[in-house]
């Protein structure tokens, strides 16, 4: 990336690219200096194709900023697909129906966070009422995950193969009435699908923590599904905003192992454990500047982090040198499977968030192990998520609004081996309120049934 915009420094959509490589390997040089320039380039340049992934995960982006990049992405992604609306409007309903049918988008029907978030939802659905259609557009791993949403559903459609204008075609046959797209602006996004209008209600909700903008001079998507933590005020969403208690739904249970003791971990007996398990372009140079000064007034702690890539790593490890913290504080955690994973979670004494791109599932696996997870409460939606789960377990004392109010709760916890176990108690005593997949199923449906009621008045 910077080889081609050395040779042409028009290329915004490299730029973008090159500072969310940079963001993956923690490499902050120039970082401040390029996101301003990336933010300049969005407000004067309405074909810059910047992704809208990339830049909610930049620091210093606002929401504002977050909807008119959307906004532009929709319609240099999805404009195409305009002119085949009115063939897909054309389409004839094939089946019949006695219920209302809601359609899931996914690609992540797989060995992937999304299904322990979502899996007993879609089991726990009122066949009384609903029909539940699963479409799949990613690929099959043939795993035990995908397997049981397939059983959890009344029809699974594997559609990986299949165009937009295809896949639209076969939700009108099939009389979809409301679509939930759960990957948005993710991994193999396929929301070109919502832009040919092929059910009458589409929803964005889980995969992308935002706004996915308009196209045509209408939103995209009719409605997200949010919180009032998450979404407090809706003047940047293009979609209509529908309140759930949490936004993000969780399964009752976790996949489960053996967590070993601490030395199968390198983690040093007796020290307290800081941790973050983000992804690695989620710590930004402000972020980790705090840990380290929390590491400083902590002396026998330690930071443990997910190893993601060498680059990253050495890059971390020569950043906390310069500032006197020695390399064997920063313990690396290598990938293993997700039921490993989230077992070794309970050698952690406290999880360490991430801004303005918070732990999401990350947050609700550290939480369901019993982890507290200290999180600073940002601007925009992927910076409120972390906040929004908090609150659903009654744990407010571990928002912050302020990284200065968070390093010192930080220590603060460290320190007072009583507090942070009363947390840990209100923790276990409040769990069933965000684990809950029965009660939150029954909050969905009946917004379910709200738009879809309101859809057939108009």
């Amino acid at each position: 990336y910077q080889q081609a915009l050395k040779h042409n420094p028009q290329l915004h959509h490299a730029l973008a690219h090159l500072i969310h490589q940079k963001q993956h390997i923690c490499d902050w040089k120039d970082l401040d200096i390029q996101i301003t320039q990336l933010r300049n380039v969005l407000k004067q340049h309405q074909n810059a194709q910047i992704a809208p992934f990339a830049f909610i995960a930049m620091p210093g982006t606002s929401a504002e900023e977050q909807l008119l990049c959307a906004n532009q992405w929709a319609t240099q992604q999805f404009s195409s697909l305009i002119p085949f609306k009115n063939e897909v409007a054309l389409v004839q309903p094939k089946h019949a129906k006695q219920k209302i049918r809601i359609a899931y988008l996914s690609a992540d029907f797989r060995l992937h966070p999304l299904a322990f978030l979502i899996t007993e939802l879609l089991d726990q659905h009122d066949r009384s009422t609903f029909e539940i259609i699963a479409y799949s557009h990613g690929i099959d791993d043939k795993s035990e995950e995908r397997q049981r949403i397939k059983n959890a559903v009344d029809l699974f459609v594997d559609i990986h193969l299949l165009s937009d204008v295809e896949a639209a075609k076969h939700m009108r046959e099939l009389r979809i009435d409301l679509l939930i797209d759960l990957t948005g602006y993710t991994k193999n996004s396929r929301s070109g699908i919502i832009a040919l209008k092929p059910t009458p209600i589409s929803i964005n909700w889980l995969g992308f923590p935002g706004t996915m903008g308009t196209l045509d001079g209408e939103s995209l998507f009719n409605y997200i599904l949010v919180d009032n933590t998450i979404a407090p005020d809706p003047q940047y969403f293009s979609e209509q905003c529908l309140y759930l208690p949490c936004y993000q739904p969780n399964n009752q249970s976790r996949p489960q192992a053996e967590a070993g003791e601490r030395s199968n971990h390198q983690l040093p007996a007796g020290a307290f454990v800081f941790c973050c398990f983000n992804q690695t372009f989620k710590i930004t140079a402000e972020v980790y500047a705090t840990w380290m000064r929390i590491l400083k007034q902590v002396p026998n702690s330690v930071l443990w982090l997910l190893d993601c890539n060498p680059w990253a790593k050495n890059n971390l490890i020569e950043t906390a040198k310069k500032v006197g913290i020695a390399a064997d504080r920063i313990i690396f955690a290598p990938r293993v499977s997700i039921a490993q994973h989230i077992a070794r979670q309970q050698h952690a004494d406290l999880f360490l968030d991430t801004l303005p791109y918070n732990a999401h599932t990350t947050a609700s696996d550290a939480l369901w192990m019993g982890l507290p997870v200290l999180t600073c409460m940002g601007e925009t939606f992927s910076s409120r998520v972390c906040a929004s789960i908090l609150k659903n377990l009654s744990l407010n004392d571990l928002i912050t609004d302020n990284l200065a109010d968070y390093e010192t709760l930080a220590v603060a916890l460290a320190h007072d081996k009583n507090k942070l176990l009363a947390l840990k108690q209100t923790l276990l005593t409040h769990h069933n309120q965000l684990f809950n997949s029965v009660r939150f199923t029954q909050h969905l449906e009946s917004i379910y049934l709200n738009v879809y009621n309101k859809k057939l008045i108009l």
